[in-house]
């Protein structure tokens, strides 16, 4: 097998694992992003930033010249089809901007 091969083998039952030890399912993880929000009872909900995007104004506005990168987490507070707003941290901890970022470069992490 080759070793790349592993290595993905490997992630998908880390990921799993945790997924299990917390209590949560993979199905409910990726869902919740569609879920209905309301019903959540959430107010914030976080995701990581898979795949570089520019941060903008207003939904599909004008960029604010900032980019989050992979690994950067987001703290959704509102929505507007698959435009999300929110605050922009560095994958270690630290603020950097507010905006609007396209969903598809976003994985769900969790909401409170």
């Amino acid at each position: 097998m080759p070793v790349t091969r592993f290595l993905a083998r490997f992630a998908a039952t880390a990921v799993t694992a945790v997924l299990l030890c917390t209590g949560v399912s993979a199905t409910a993880a990726a869902a919740q992003p569609t879920a209905s929000r309301a019903a959540s009872g959430c107010s914030t909900w976080q995701y990581v930033v898979k795949s570089s995007g520019t941060i903008r104004y207003s939904p599909g506005g004008a960029e604010t010249g900032v980019w989050a990168r992979p690994g950067d987490l987001v703290n959704v507070h509102q929505f507007s089809g698959p435009w999300y707003r929110g605050n922009f941290y560095w994958e270690f901890g630290r603020y950097y901007s507010d905006g609007w970022i396209l969903s598809n470069h976003l994985d769900y992490l969790r909401c409170w």
